[in-house]
């Protein structure tokens, strides 16, 4: 997904001004691409139709009896499940930061006792949401809101292009992930974030 996310956004920014001929581009790539990779390459289309079978057929049960399997869509959803649960319960400000782990491991004993046990739900709303509340979720989209926002003010092309793909990409992995949780990552975006929204312009 993050793959055919940065097409479409180099696509769009190719064709600055030609949205029709950037839509009409973009689609016809992904859908070429993902045609050729179903087609051609075993792996993939292997691990594409084992997340659409997790999807159709998630069970509780079925998680937790091939928890040792390749079984990472179902466990996802499962991960969600608990997590909504427990933000319904802490809508606001959420159970605390780093409170995550205890408070999922009841809340997983409560609704699925043979489930994977999880430290994050690897899905970085959840996360925030389940830690830090509403507020917190909004705190964090506000950064991503004024990058994007920041990033429409350059003349400069670079920090134009990568300052608008930069949160663009963040926005989409980190619904797959704790992106900003791990350290890599996390990294990876405050360098990145540290000279991109610099306002060299105004100097």
């Amino acid at each position: 997904m993050e793959y055919f996310l940065v097409i479409i956004i180099l696509v769009f920014q190719f064709f600055r001004g030609q949205k029709i001929k950037a839509f009409f581009t973009s689609t016809l790539l992904v859908c070429g691409i993902f045609f050729a990779a179903y087609q051609t390459s075993p792996l993939f289309k292997e691990r594409f139709d084992l997340a659409i079978n997790e999807v159709i057929n998630y069970e509780v049960k079925s998680v937790a009896i091939n928890q040792s399997v390749d079984s990472s869509v179902g466990a996802r959803i499962l991960f969600a499940n608990n997590s909504i649960e427990i933000i319904k319960n802490n809508p606001i400000l959420g159970v605390g930061t780093g409170d995550f782990p205890s408070v999922y491991k009841a809340t997983s004993l409560k609704n699925s006792p043979n489930g994977p046990y999880a430290t994050n739900p690897h899905n970085m709303y959840l996360l925030i949401l389940v830690q830090l509340g509403l507020i917190g979720l909004v705190s964090m989209l506000s950064i991503i809101f004024y990058q994007i926002k920041f990033s429409f003010s350059q003349t400069e092309m670079f920090s134009r292009n990568v300052g608008f793909a930069l949160p663009c990409l963040f926005l989409l992995i980190m619904l797959s992930d704790s992106y900003l949780l791990g350290h890599f990552t996390g990294l990876l975006f405050i360098f990145f974030s540290s000279f991109l929204y610099k306002d060299f312009e105004s100097h």
